[in-house]
């Protein structure tokens, strides 16, 4: 679902990782908007934020099935990120790594 694109990029505190989601069909491999898509992000400290398509302005279309959210990162450590829809059914887990900034 989420392009990753991270891999080769050191993230420090203070940065935004961009997630982008492409949903298809699992049937022809089209693109298509799911009826729920749901994004979770767990911080290195525990804590959980859900963001909801359509309920706020936190996940962003820019086409048929096509989403993204940017993360604004303030720790460093091991950040995760679950993406989850319906219709068609699906949930993918990510992690990425932030590095801790050598300056206050």
């Amino acid at each position: 679902m989420a392009q990753r694109v991270l891999s080769t990029t050191t993230i420090y505190p203070g940065d935004v990782v961009r997630f982008t989601i492409t949903v298809t069909d699992p049937d022809d491999d089209s693109a298509k908007d799911p009826a729920t898509l749901v994004v979770k992000v767990k911080d290195p400290s525990g804590n959980e934020t859900t963001y909801t398509y359509g309920v706020g302005t936190d996940i962003v279309t820019t086409g048929t099935g096509v989403y993204y959210i940017n993360i604004s990162v303030d720790e460093a450590r091991t950040w995760y990120v679950q993406m989850t829809t319906t219709t068609p059914p699906d949930t993918d887990e990510y992690w990425f790594s932030v590095s801790p900034s050598e300056f206050d």
